[in-house]
C-alpha cells in the first residue's frame, strides 16, 4: 500500500530519531557501567606521567606550562575530587587540577622546590620543581676582563661577572637564584682559571696569565669571555741599584731596588705592589733613633734612594752600617721581607784637584753584547780609566779621592744641519756640516768652550782636531731609568707588542661577533696565546735585566772613591742622536740640529776631591 509523501517523510525523521537516541543510551549505559565497575572493585594502583621513579625534577620555564597525568591500572583518568598537590613554596607555580591532570605554570622563579601528589588523600608521588627563566643571551658586567688572584682562595661568582637575559630584546636579566639549565662553562687554560661544573664559581689557577671563559647555550651561539690570573708577589729580594754601599752624610746616596717573584718563583711582571721601607739597626729591629737622620725618597713601588742628611754630620758618634728593610704589604714577614746592609762613615773633603783621564771607545759587538743593541746604535760607549796619582810630591800624598761623574768633561766633535723653511731650494743646508776650527768662533762666539774660570785650569791634554766642544756624559740615573724605554724599542719587543695586540684585539672581536659553534677560530686563537706567544718568549728570552745588572754595575756612579795608588774603569754613555737649542735657528731657518760624531779619547777631565777619613768617629 503506498503512503503520501508526506507520510513517507514523517517516517524516513522518525527512524533517523530513533537511531540517535539509541546510541545516545548506549554511551550512558556504558560510563554507568564503568562508574560502577569502579565502585564495586576498586582500583589501587595509580600511574603517574612522568614516572616520579625515574624522572623526578621537572623544569618549569616562563611561557610554558607542565603537566603531571595521574590515571588507575587500567588506565581511567582520575576524577579531580580525588586529586590533591601540595606545593613546599606555594609562591613559586599555579596549580590547576582537572580530571587526570595536574597543570604547573610559571608564578616565580626558584632553585628547586617540593610537589606532593595525592590520591583520596594518600600521598602517592613526589617531585622536584625548578621555576626557569628562559636563557636567551649573556653579557659581561665587569668590563673586558675578570679579574682573580693567582694562587688565591678566593673565588670569583660568575652569576656577579656576567648577566644572563630571559629576554634579550627587553634585557630582562635572570635572577640570580634561578638556575640556568643546558648551561656549558669552561675555561681554555685550567692553569689560570677554572670554573665549577654549574658555573657559578670561577677559581684562580697557579699560574698568572690570560685565559677564555667559553659559555656555550642550545639559545645562542658560544660566548667568549676574558679571565686574567694577576700575579701575586710572595718574596723580595733587595739589591743597591745605584750608588755606594759606603755612604757618606749630605754626599752618597744608593738606590735600593726590589725584585719581587711569585710563589712559582716566576719574576713578577705586574705592577709592584706597595712597599713598606723602614730603617733598623738590626735585621729585625727598628731603629728610630738611626732612622732621624736617614731619608727615604721613593722613586717608584720597587725602588727607594737613601741618603744621610745633614744631622748624620752633628752626631758625636753615628754607626758603623745601617739595614734598610723592604716588605710586601699584606705579606708574611718570613717571605714578604728582605734586608739589605749599608756603611757608613764621616769623610771630610779637604781640597779639589783635576785628575787625567784615558777613554776608550768600546767597539759595537762588545757595545751589543753587554748593552743590547738599541744602546749600542743610539750611544757612543766608552770605557773610563781613573788612576788617583794625586799628591806624590806634596802634602796630599797618600789620600783618597772622591770623583764627582757630573766634573767628568771631554771635548767632542760635533756636526751641524740647519732645516730651511719647506720649499726653500738650498738642500745642502740640510745635510751634516763639521764644526771645524774655523767655524767654531762662528759659530759659538769664543775660542774655549769650558765650565772651568779658564781655559788654562783645565788638565793638559792632547788635543784632537775639530774636537773643541766640551760634553759631559749622561748620568747614571739617566742611563739606567731609560732601559725599558730602549728595549721597548728592540724589535723583538715590537714583535711582541704586535702578536699580543692582535690578540687582544681578535679576542674583543670575538666576544662581540661570537663565531659558530663549529668554528675553529677559539682554538686557534687560545694555541695562539698560550702556545705561540710563550714559544716565541723562550725562543728569544729578554736580556733587559742582565742589561740592566750590567749598567748597574759598569756605568760610572754619581760618587766614586778611589784609594791611592789605585785605579778604577767605568763605563761612560755618550748620545748618538741629534738635538737643537744649542745653535740659534737663525733666519728662514725652522730648525738648527747637531749631533756628537765623534769623543776624544785623551781630552778629558774631571774635578776630584781630596778626603780625609775621620778616624776618630766611635763605631757603635
Amino acid at each position: 500500500m503506498f503512503a503520501s509523501p508526506a507520510v513517507r517523510s514523517k517516517i524516513e525523521l522518525f527512524g533517523a530519531l530513533r537511531l540517535q537516541i539509541f546510541l545516545l543510551v548506549m554511551v550512558v549505559c556504558s560510563i554507568s557501567a564503568d562508574y560502577a565497575f569502579s565502585q564495586i572493585i576498586p582500583t589501587t594502583e595509580f600511574k603517574f606521567l612522568p614516572d616520579p621513579s625515574t624522572s623526578r625534577l621537572i623544569d618549569v620555564r616562563r611561557g610554558r606550562i607542565e603537566a603531571v597525568e595521574v590515571s588507575d591500572a587500567n588506565g581511567f583518568r582520575i576524577q579531580k575530587d580525588r586529586l590533591k598537590a601540595e606545593l613546599s613554596n606555594d609562591k613559586i607555580l599555579d596549580l590547576k587540577i582537572d580530571d587526570g591532570k595536574i597543570s604547573l605554570a610559571w608564578k616565580n622563579p626558584s632553585k628547586e622546590e617540593t610537589l606532593t601528589i595525592s590520591v583520596d588523600g594518600s600521598p602517592l608521588a613526589s617531585y622536584k620543581i625548578r621555576v626557569l627563566e628562559e636563557l636567551d643571551a649573556v653579557e659581561s658586567r665587569v668590563g673586558d676582563e675578570i679579574i682573580l688572584l693567582q694562587n688565591s682562595t678566593r673565588t670569583i661568582s660568575v652569576r656577579d661577572s656576567l648577566v644572563f637575559y630571559s629576554n634579550f630584546t627587553e634585557k630582562r636579566q635572570i635572577d640570580n637564584r634561578t638556575p640556568l639549565p643546558n648551561l656549558l662553562c669552561e675555561t681554555t687554560n685550567t692553569t689560570v682559571a677554572r670554573v665549577d661544573e654549574d658555573c657559578e664559581t670561577l677559581s684562580p689557577g697557579s699560574l698568572a696569565g690570560i685565559t677564555d671563559l667559553r659559555i656555550t647555550h642550545p639559545n645562542f651561539a658560544t660566548r667568549l669571555f676574558r679571565v686574567r690570573t694577576k700575579q701575586v708577589a710572595s718574596s723580595i729580594v733587595l739589591s743597591l741599584d745605584s750608588g755606594l754601599s759606603r755612604l757618606e752624610p749630605r754626599r752618597d746616596s744608593t738606590t735600593v731596588r726590589a725584585s719581587l717573584r711569585d710563589s712559582n718563583g716566576n719574576s713578577f711582571t705586574e705592577s709592584p705592589p706597595q712597599i713598606n721601607w723602614t730603617v733598623v739597626n738590626s735585621e729585625k729591629k727598628e731603629d728610630a733613633e738611626l732612622a732621624a737622620f736617614v731619608n727615604l725618597s721613593r722613586i717608584d713601588n720597587s725602588t727607594v734612594t737613601v741618603r744621610l742628611s745633614a744631622k748624620a754630620l752633628d752626631q758625636e758618634n753615628i754607626p758603623g752600617s745601617l739595614w734598610i728593610s723592604g716588605c710586601i704589604a699584606g705579606q708574611a714577614e718570613s717571605t714578604g721581607c728582605d734586608h739589605i746592609q749599608l756603611e757608613l762613615r764621616k769623610v771630610k773633603v779637604t781640597g779639589f784637584r783635576p785628575l787625567r783621564i784615558r777613554l776608550d771607545v768600546l767597539d759595537d759587538l762588545t757595545a751589543k753584547d753587554l748593552f743590547g743593541k738599541r744602546a749600542a746604535k743610539e750611544y757612543f760607549i766608552a770605557k773610563v780609566r781613573l788612576f788617583n796619582e794625586i799628591g806624590r810630591d806634596d802634602l796630599e800624598f797618600g789620600k783618597s779621592i772622591l770623583v764627582y761623574s757630573e766634573s767628568l768633561e771631554v771635548n767632542v766633535a760635533v756636526e751641524y744641519r740647519q732645516n730651511r723653511q719647506i720649499g726653500d731650494d738650498d738642500k745642502a743646508a740640510k745635510k751634516w756640516r763639521t764644526v771645524s776650527e774655523g767655524d767654531f768662533k762662528k759659530l759659538f762666539g769664543v775660542d774655549h768652550l769650558t765650565a772651568y774660570r779658564t781655559y788654562e785650569e783645565r788638565c793638559v791634554r792632547i788635543s784632537q782636531k775639530d774636537m773643541k766642544v766640551p760634553y759631559r756624559p749622561l748620568t747614571f740615573e739617566m742611563v739606567l731609568n731609560t732601559q725599558d724605554r730602549r728595549d721597548s724599542r728592540s724589535l723583538k719587543s715590537k714583535i711582541l707588542l704586535i702578536m699580543n695586540g692582535a690578540s687582544s684585539l681578535t679576542s674583543f672581536v670575538t666576544s662581540i661577533a661570537v663565531p659558530g659553534a663549529g668554528s675553529d677560530l677559539p682554538i686557534g686563537l687560545e694555541k695562539f696565546n698560550n702556545l705561540l706567544i710563550p714559544s716565541f718568549q723562550k725562543l728569544f728570552p729578554s736580556l733587559n735585566e742582565v742589561q740592566r745588572q750590567n749598567i748597574t754595575s759598569m756605568v760610572m756612579r754619581p760618587l766614586e772613591e778611589i784609594p791611592f795608588g789605585s785605579d778604577i774603569t767605568r763605563v761612560l754613555f755618550f748620545p748618538k742622536k741629534s738635538f737643537s737649542g744649542v745653535l740659534p735657528n737663525g733666519d728662514g731657518v725652522r730648525k738648527t740640529e747637531i749631533r756628537i760624531s765623534a769623543i776624544s779619547i785623551a781630552d778629558a777631565c774631571a774635578e776630584v776631591g781630596i778626603i780625609e777619613k775621620a778616624s776618630e768617629a766611635k763605631i757603635r
